[in-house]
């Protein structure tokens, strides 16, 4: 583990202003889960209702969010004019509008995720309380090998242990830009991840830091923080226990900061 490689696949959702409502990106976007649409940057695909920005991993903020913004505008190409693509955690279609989706597009995730504070078992998928609801991760790669198997328990404990450090960097910061709590008790859990051939996918972030070029550098630096510090021995999950899983279980923003203060 030497250097570092971090993508993100983050979703997002159509909406109309002229309507003032959202829609289903199933019926223009190219792409899919198992074939993702190559485009400058990275891929698009469509993922339930939403568009799913796929950047090739780089090595420094500038091209990270270059890449974003690039995979972004390619997707605009494919939509209706005047759409606007929005990086809301939490959003609601007209009821009528969902329930005449197709199944494949209301079904939502393809496979559950992990929890690194419970020795990586799986999560049990959350309901949706609200018919028409739908949520949007800004998840976050990092890569630092490759062709691992992914039942390897090596590479399977440093997944884990990488997951429980981004959450004192990404997960616990997030709170100070990100007031959807409701994600955050379902898909937005602490120490939620996939591990990966390459290395890891942390889906605790909401896509809300896909808002502004500040955000993104902000979540690109503190995870190229997190890894290397990681990388280089620091384990704040050894030292602090659980206190950054409580602190975004609970959403308490002072104790966030105040620990944020502590370790940067």
């Amino acid at each position: 583990m030497q250097n570092f490689l971090i993508g993100c696949d983050p979703e997002l959702f159509c909406f109309n202003p002229q309507t003032a409502s959202f829609f289903s990106a199933h019926e223009y976007v190219p792409g899919t889960k198992q074939e993702p649409y190559l485009v400058d940057g990275g891929a698009i695909q469509v993922d339930g209702t939403a568009v799913e920005v796929n950047i090739n991993p780089v090595d420094n903020a500038e091209d990270f969010f270059g890449n974003i913004y690039r995979v972004i505008e390619s997707a605009y190409t494919y939509l209706p004019e005047g759409t606007e693509l929005h990086a809301k955690p939490t959003i609601y279609y007209a009821e009528g509008y969902y329930q005449a989706l197709p199944r494949r597009v209301r079904t939502i995730g393809c496979e559950r995720d992990r929890d690194a504070w419970n020795s990586g078992i799986l999560n049990e998928t959350p309901p949706h309380a609200v018919i028409g609801e739908a949520q949007g991760g800004g998840h976050v790669h990092i890569g630092w090998t490759e062709d691992q198997p992914m039942r390897n328990p090596i590479h399977r404990q440093m997944c884990i242990d990488m997951i429980k450090q981004m959450d004192f960097y990404v997960g616990v910061s997030s709170l100070l830009w990100d007031d959807d709590d409701a994600r955050r008790k379902g898909y937005g859990r602490a120490g939620a991840f996939r591990v990966k051939p390459y290395g890891v996918e942390y889906r605790t972030p909401s896509n809300r830091w896909l808002r502004t070029k500040e955000l993104c550098t902000e979540v690109f630096d503190l995870t190229m923080l997190a890894a290397t510090r990681y990388r280089d021995g620091e384990r704040l999950f050894d030292d602090y226990g659980n206190v950054a899983k409580e602190i975004i279980e609970s959403s308490n923003k002072a104790e966030a900061k105040e620990l944020l203060d502590a370790i940067l």
